[in-house]
């Protein structure tokens, strides 16, 4: 009996498979095969294209699905369309224009090839009359019949973190490539913002008086920008004989100091270049000649100050010797005396109004430019000895959202040569741009010193980094909507990057913004479904 129905199972398979040979040509005539799915997922030019289609056959309608999505956004496209540009076999050649979107980011094309062979596939996406981006995508197969297209290697299904482009399109994910880049070990010390030598001023009138505006009643408001030589406020003046005496010993300390100042100048620069050429045979290090030049430049802006005070003073002087004596008028029938601005800049300190008397050397109106401001940072002396001779720096400024830091790299201007008795640290002075006003003098900041010499590694961006119950992790973008998770061995970090020692190699694509959807959607218990409904 057993062997009756094994011969049974046997006549049967026989007969279906002599079925199955008869209609092979009527399988290869039509569709009812089943295709396999391909996709390719390119970066070029800006965008990706992440391309959906099953192996086409030749004289038959093939479904391809485009995905294009802005790198630097992370967004889809949003309009115009994409031409298909094929290079075929026997020099062949045709194009396909898809003029529309079916939704955001995605084009549903239907494509027939006129021959089987192997097809070049050139992908131009026109974002605008002048900007033509090319996306060279890899070679299609075109089958010669349904069954080859089925014999053909299949797409295969990674074990990877599946995450539909509309899901990252929502999200606005964005993707880097992983590559070298020259870093430097850095540490972080606090630091300060300070004026400027010279950049500002406190201005005063040099005689008792009422002080008055330049033009009607009015005087200069607070934060208004005056330019050097502007006129800021008169002075019309009282001078009793005490006045006139306080005015000539004031003329006299101006003059004894512009003397001392510009004594100190002279000694200052005669310092500086003697340092320069004991540097030039290496009988000085760099350091020496920093701190000669950093001198040289504070010992000329006192001379300058001292100038302008002086000026002022004997201005004074001058209204003196058209005084007019007389037993009752003491206004001594003098013209006023006009108070300027010796620099340009903004008023941050405004003390009068008009009207009010004023006594010599009070402060009425306080002068800052801060287009260029100093960063000091505080250097702790063990740490000073492992700087170089020039330590290059960078500080970060933090952005009103809270979200973005801003990194500015800033020069170094003097190392200090002496440690500070009581916070034992060296100061080191950077000079930094300010035009925008973004740095406030006094504000405390942070200060990055470079702490060894620049090297070449692997690194990416420290968005990209996950924190995985203290082990740092990345994601790495396999295809289109295919992920996989990657644990780091990390070094220094620098400007916003950070070297990778292990797990990641030159060339691959990390997710550097709103990694965190990829780690959840990893967790999850639901998988989401392959492909799209358009």
């Amino acid at each position: 009996m057993r062997m009756l129905l094994f011969a049974a199972a046997f006549l049967a398979l026989a007969v279906y498979l002599v079925s199955c040979h008869e209609h092979e040509h009527e399988h290869d005539q039509g569709d009812t095969l089943e295709h396999h799915a391909s996709q390719i997922t390119v970066w070029e030019n800006g965008l990706e294209a992440f391309v959906e289609y099953d192996q086409p056959v030749v004289n038959l309608p093939t479904h391809f699905t485009t995905h294009i999505s802005n790198l630097a956004t992370g967004g889809p496209r949003q309009d115009g369309g994409i031409v298909f540009a094929f290079k075929g076999p026997a020099a062949q050649s045709f194009e396909h224009t898809e003029e529309h979107l079916a939704r955001d980011g995605i084009y549903v094309s239907t494509i027939t090839f006129p021959s089987a062979g192997v097809w070049k596939p050139l992908l131009r996406v026109p974002l605008s009359e002048d900007d033509l981006r090319k996306i060279s995508l890899p070679d299609v197969t075109v089958y010669a019949s349904n069954k080859r297209a089925s014999q053909s290697p299949s797409y295969e299904e990674s074990r990877s973190i599946a995450f539909l482009k509309e899901q990252q399109w929502k999200l606005a994910m964005r993707t880097g490539t992983v590559s070298k880049t020259t870093m430097s070990a850095r540490r972080k010390f606090p630091g300060h913002v300070l004026p400027k030598t010279g950049s500002r001023v406190v201005i005063s009138s040099p005689l008792a008086g009422r002080i008055v505006g330049v033009t009607g009643s009015q005087l200069p408001t607070l934060g208004r920008r005056v330019s050097a030589g502007e006129v800021l406020a008169l002075v019309e003046p009282t001078l009793p004989s005490s006045d006139l005496l306080t005015l000539a010993v004031k003329v006299a300390e101006a003059e004894s100091e512009e003397l001392r100042a510009s004594q100190a100048l002279k000694l200052a620069n005669a310092t500086l270049a003697r340092v320069t050429r004991l540097q030039k045979v290496n009988a000085a290090s760099t350091r020496e000649v920093e701190a000669a030049q950093f001198a040289a430049e504070t010992a000329k802006a006192a001379h300058n100050a001292a100038v302008a005070v002086k000026a002022g003073y004997e201005s004074a002087r001058a209204l003196t010797k058209s005084y007019r004596s007389s037993t009752d008028d003491r206004s001594g029938g003098f013209g006023p005396l006009a108070l300027r601005a010796p620099i340009g800049g903004f008023l941050v300190q405004v003390n009068a109004a008009p009207g009010e008397q004023v006594s010599p050397g009070n402060a009425l109106f306080v002068v800052l430019d801060s287009s260029t401001v100093y960063v000091d940072a505080d250097i702790p002396q063990f740490d000073a000895a492992s700087l170089g001779s020039t330590p290059r720096a960078y500080i970060e400024l933090p952005e009103n959202s809270g979200r973005r830091v801003e990194r500015t790299p800033i020069t170094l201007l003097y190392s200090g040569l002496e440690v500070d008795v009581k916070t034992h640290t060296v100061p080191l002075v950077y000079e930094v741009e300010n035009r925008e006003g973004r740095l406030r003098v006094g504000m405390p900041i942070d200060v990055f010193v470079e702490v060894a010499a620049p090297r070449d590694a692997l690194a990416i961006p420290e968005s990209a980094l996950v924190d995985e119950d203290g082990k740092y992790v990345v994601y790495i973008q396999l295809a289109g909507e295919s992920f996989e998770k990657r644990e780091l061995s990390l070094g220094i970090r620098d400007h916003g990057n950070v070297e990778v020692l292990k797990g990641l190699a030159a060339g691959e694509r990390v997710v550097t913004s709103e990694a965190w959807s990829i780690r959840l959607a990893a967790l999850s218990t639901k998988i989401p479904a392959h492909g799209h409904e358009h």
